[in-house]
């Protein structure tokens, strides 16, 4: 837009953008009053298309302030791409476009860390192809050379992303072109105009790709005076190349193809400061050989240094008298965890992921999960698809990466492919009553894993499921594969899975609690066994070393078993054994639920809940959507296993799941502000029967 009488026409294209892409209305129209807004055309359109236009008071920028501070945003952005790459102040406008650019893909706080554009589109940006704004790029040139031996691409600056296309935008400085491309390399660590813009004169060289025009500059001197070299006036058009350079005669030919290089026609300066000979030289009859020019002559690849300004003032600083503070250089480094492949075709592309897949499904072939049938439409077919997840130990550091294939449940059908699903799991409660006994009689405490557990269940009516992407057979592409075994994804998978282990520790004597399903008793002559059971997880505690030696070997023999060892980190709770007791910590689980819920950045609090707090069915607007709030309460819950110091408050705010109000999110809120502040903190046992916190 080159003038403001413009804007009427770029809005109503504006509008019809919005409308098409984002299926919006506009409803409100703010801005200042000036006369590009507040003129017929506007005020007619704004009745026909019923928007409300809403002004600003004369002088008064701070009703507008969302767009103000927004202009100063770019603005800052703009000036800031422009001086650090040293781009010449008339491309600001490709800087102000990728400078919007950027700031439309940047995570924002008041947006709970999403981006403008994950907002609009509900998609995560695409940030791999993001390069820095001025620095010098190659594009491909091979289509458009001229001939065979053209070069094939020259070096550029990179100005931004093409609109309507998909590729760089790259300005050639010698021809003043834009060259539109997607085949670019790039070297972002140089800025070719910081070459450009510079003053002092440069050698030429022929691999130069910004040759300059050599002139030669009489030099006039006071007595006393240094010579300093005249500083030419910079334009806004690269400097033309060079076209006059003198060469030796032809009876003195040079010793080797560089110095041929070397014989150019560069400006006499004196040799040594205050020199009395002021007589300039013409180009015609100065000439240098190899020999004669200095080792420190400035190359083409390394500009020109002017000489240091110096500090005549008469003020007495630090820099005149040799006082300077040392520059302290710190080794800084920060890992940053890799998000988890989403899907097939970005996980296919990494080796660690591909080892996963091929192990996930070995084991499945290993299990005889299924066999392959051919084709039937008539039947119900659940699809697959892989998981992927990036296995931690308890102080950050990666386990494993773990690919599961799961079943896509969602499609089985009620007395068809499934009946009952209910499977139990152990409750906090029986796991803090179980650890106090092992603790106070001193009794061995392991932990086991089961190796894809659902795939030792067994099922009672037949599912069939297509092959899983990237392992199709190739004898038979289009088979299906009915399920032997209930692979992760089915309904029936966790109930299939703990009616095989419940049964199987029945037969070998074990009893199951009355009051917890998930736990398991051994009782014989003197010795005691105690096992607990969350999905695949387990714990063992007995008086008798031995015996539970003997029993992790006999289980190992009927399941594909992996003994941890004692216990140590079991479903996200940290344990440690000392010779005081034991301690419970579920820190990493903390900071990863403020993570979870964008709470890492807000300001710690001092207690769960504010003093004389009273919450109540009717205090407050009633959620639109109350999943969020049910999932943080949820999260709280299972946090109280070593965090009692948030019992109450837990307890308190989870008597409104059914029907949350903004009072009750901002009292759950609060709570996660608390553990802001209080992140560390230990659940301990003594090795005496009571209890206590440390």
């Amino acid at each position: 837009m080159c003038h403001k009488s413009e804007v009427f026409m770029h809005f109503k294209n504006f509008k019809v953008l919005v409308e098409n892409l984002l299926n919006q209305k506009i409803k409100t129209f703010q801005s200042d009053g000036g006369g590009e807004f507040v003129n017929r055309n506007m005020q007619q359109f704004f009745t026909d298309n019923g928007i409300y236009f809403q002004k600003s008071c004369p002088d008064t920028p701070q009703q507008n302030g969302v767009a103000e501070r927004k202009h100063r945003h770019l603005l800052e952005l703009t000036r800031t791409m422009l001086l650090e790459a040293s781009v010449p102040s008339h491309f600001w406008v490709d800087a102000l476009f990728i400078a919007a650019y950027i700031i439309n893909r940047l995570p924002f706080p008041t947006l709970n860390g999403y981006s403008p554009y994950q907002k609009l589109f509900h998609r995560v940006p695409d940030y791999s192809f993001m390069r820095v704004f001025g620095s010098a790029c190659y594009p491909n040139f091979t289509a458009s050379s001229a001939n065979k031996l053209s070069p094939r691409s020259v070096q550029c600056v990179f100005l931004g992303y093409a609109s309507g296309y998909k590729g760089y935008r790259c300005y050639d400085p010698i021809t003043g072109r834009v060259h539109i491309s997607r085949h670019v390399r790039f070297h972002e660590d140089i800025y070719p105009f910081q070459h450009l813009s510079h003053t002092g004169p440069v050698v030429s060289s022929s691999s130069s790709p910004f040759p300059m025009k050599l002139t030669a500059i009489p030099p006039t001197l006071e007595p006393n005076e240094s010579p300093t070299p005249q500083l030419p006036k910079s334009t806004a058009r690269p400097p033309a190349p060079i076209n006059s350079i003198a060469f030796l005669p032809d009876n003195s030919p040079p010793s080797s193809a560089k110095a041929s290089r070397c014989n150019s026609t560069i400006p006499s300066t004196p040799s040594t400061p205050g020199s009395a000979d002021t007589t300039p030289m013409t180009p015609s009859t100065v000439h240098y050989s190899p020999e004669s020019i200095p080792e420190t002559m400035p190359s083409a690849t390394s500009p020109v240094v002017p000489p240091p300004v110096l500090n005549l003032h008469p003020m007495q600083t630090r820099a005149k008298s040799g006082i300077f503070k040392p520059k302290q250089i710190f080794n800084l480094s920060t890992v940053v965890n890799q998000p988890d492949p989403t899907c097939f075709t970005e996980a296919n592309k990494h080796l660690k992921w591909r080892e996963a897949m091929a192990d996930e499904f070995n084991a499945l072939i290993n299990n005889n999960t299924w066999d392959l049938v051919p084709f039937d439409n008539s039947k119900n077919i659940v699809g697959c698809k892989w998981i992927y997840k990036t296995k931690y130990h308890s102080d950050g550091s990666v386990e494993r990466h773990k690919a599961r294939l799961v079943a896509q449940g969602f499609n089985q059908q009620a007395g068809i492919d499934f009946s009952e699903t209910f499977s139990p799991v152990i409750k906090p409660t029986t796991v803090r009553i179980v650890l106090t006994f092992a603790v106070s009689f001193g009794w061995v405490m392991r932990q086991l894993d089961v190796k894809n557990a659902f795939l030792h269940g067994h099922l009672t009516k037949e599912v069939y499921m297509r092959q899983p992407r990237g392992f199709v057979h190739p004898q038979f592409p289009n088979h299906m594969c009915r399920l032997r075994k209930a692979i992760y994804g089915l309904k029936q998978a966790p109930r299939a899975w703990f009616h095989r282990f419940s049964s199987f520790l029945l037969q070998h004597h074990f009893c199951c609690s009355k009051s917890d399903n998930s736990l398991f008793i051994y009782r014989h002559n003197n010795n005691i066994i105690y096992l607990l059971l969350y999905v695949d997880d387990i714990i063992i505690t007995s008086n008798s070393e031995s015996i539970i030696t003997h029993f992790i070997s006999v289980i190992s023999n009927h399941f594909a078993m992996k003994d941890l060892g004692n216990l140590h980190y079991f479903l996200g709770v940290e344990a440690t054994r000392s010779l005081n007791g034991l301690f419970l910590s579920q820190n990493k689980y903390v900071s990863d639920l403020l993570t979870r819920f964008h709470l890492h950045t807000v300001k710690p609090v001092r207690t769960p809940l504010a003093s004389r707090t009273t919450l109540s069915l009717s205090d407050g607007e009633l959620l639109t959507d109350a999943t969020e709030y049910r999932s943080m309460v949820c999260a709280l819950q299972y946090l109280t296993l070593t965090r009692p110091d948030i019992t109450y408050a837990v307890h308190l705010v989870s008597q409104f799941m059914h029907a949350p109000r903004t009072t009750h999110l901002f009292a759950v809120k609060r709570i996660f502000r608390y553990l802001q502040g209080h992140v560390i903190m230990d659940f301990g046992f003594n090795a005496l029967q009571n209890r206590r916190v440390w």
